[in-house]
């Protein structure tokens, strides 16, 4: 009892050391501000703000940083947004793409029908858009921000659209915390590549040794075997790890994890599925006892561990009324086992009697 409760407690004490371990603070996010157009002013709450908010409803990665309305209200509050987007400025995407990902939320905008133009200032890559929709027109910008990416976004009534091009390019010049955009490493897709799917392979692979039985082995041995492959595989996969993600040491900086990080996540990982797997071979061990009034040998020898042990033949009784078979007879004579007549000699006549002599009597 004492050693099962153990082999449970194992584990329980590795998955509380892999959370502890794993858990990382979120990085920080680019520091992007920009300046408020004369006679703008900044609006925690109204419609501006409620306007703004609807955008990025449906976008979990979509933080609202500044909203800011005109000091005047003549029935339409105009909104001028900055919102900042999770994910790095993807140069190698298509330009196009790019900007339909950052916009998407956002009323009526199609990378097919908007006008849009791509600029570089400084290194800092700059998308611009503008399109209508519903009597209201829109500005857009999307820069990018190192590790992430900050939109920023006019809406107007299109009627009046030209009378805030200005101060649209008035913010855009003023934009502050534009940055080259930095890659992070991924660690969601490196886990589901390096861990999730030689996880699913090696799940089936235990699964079928177990259910199979090979080489007529106990699941207790075949447990213990599997056991000891994953604690090598594990250690194996640890050093794999190690030496290819030392490449990406940048990119893990900046999401605060380092190579061994991840090297200490896969070795946790297998010695944790090692200790499930030998549990589970002792768990199906149980069943396998031999009945201990089973005989060894004869026909009812219980065969569950020796498959290869023939049966005895019985003899065959022949039917009441049928004459057995005439055995058959050698051409070379007869053999041992086949029944032989003495050969007959002729009969020897008996000895005399003796008589009594005369002496004797």
């Amino acid at each position: 009892m004492t050693a099962a409760r153990g082999a449970i407690a194992i584990p329980a004490v590795l998955s509380a050391v892999l959370s502890a371990m794993l858990a990382a603070p979120r990085p920080a996010a680019a520091a992007v501000t920009i300046d408020a157009p004369v006679g703008w002013i900044t609006q925690d709450r109204g419609p501006a703000r409620a306007r703004a908010l609807s955008w990025i409803a449906a976008r979990p990665g979509a933080r609202l940083i500044e909203v800011h309305t005109p000091r005047s209200t003549d029935g339409f509050a105009e909104v001028l947004a900055l919102v900042e987007l999770d994910g790095a400025f993807d140069t190698d995407a298509p330009e196009g793409d790019e900007l339909a990902r950052a916009m998407d939320g956002l009323p009526g905008f199609a990378i097919a029908t908007a006008q849009w133009s791509a600029e570089a200032k400084g290194g800092v890559p700059r998308l611009r858009a503008t399109w209508e929709h519903d009597a209201i027109a829109y500005r857009c910008e999307l820069v990018a921000s190192g590790t992430t990416r900050t939109l920023l976004v006019l809406a107007t009534l299109a009627d009046e659209a030209l009378l805030y091009g200005g101060s649209f390019a008035a913010t855009s010049a003023s934009v502050r915390g534009a940055q080259a955009p930095m890659t992070t490493f991924d660690r969601g897709r490196w886990r589901v590549r390096a861990l999730m799917i030689p996880g699913v392979l090696l799940a089936a692979l235990v699964g079928v040794t177990l259910w199979r039985r090979p080489f007529g082995a106990s699941a207790r041995v075949l447990g213990q075997v599997l056991a000891a492959g994953l604690v090598v595989l594990s250690l194996f996969g640890a050093w794999i790890t190690l030496s290819i993600t030392a490449d990406d040491a940048d990119a893990l900086r900046r999401v605060h994890l380092v190579p061994g990080t991840l090297a200490a996540e896969v070795a946790t990982y297998g010695l944790v599925a090692a200790v499930l797997v030998w549990v589970l071979g002792i768990v199906l061990a149980r069943g396998e006892r031999t009945v201990a009034s089973a005989p060894r040998h004869g026909a009812f020898a219980d065969r569950a561990g020796a498959p290869l042990v023939s049966t005895p033949m019985l003899p065959r009784v022949p039917e009441p009324g049928v004459a057995p078979p005439a055995a058959r007879q050698h051409p070379d004579g007869a053999s041992r086992l086949e029944p032989t007549e003495p050969p007959s000699r002729a009969p020897r006549s008996p000895p005399p009697s003796r008589r009594p002599s005369s002496r004797a009597r």
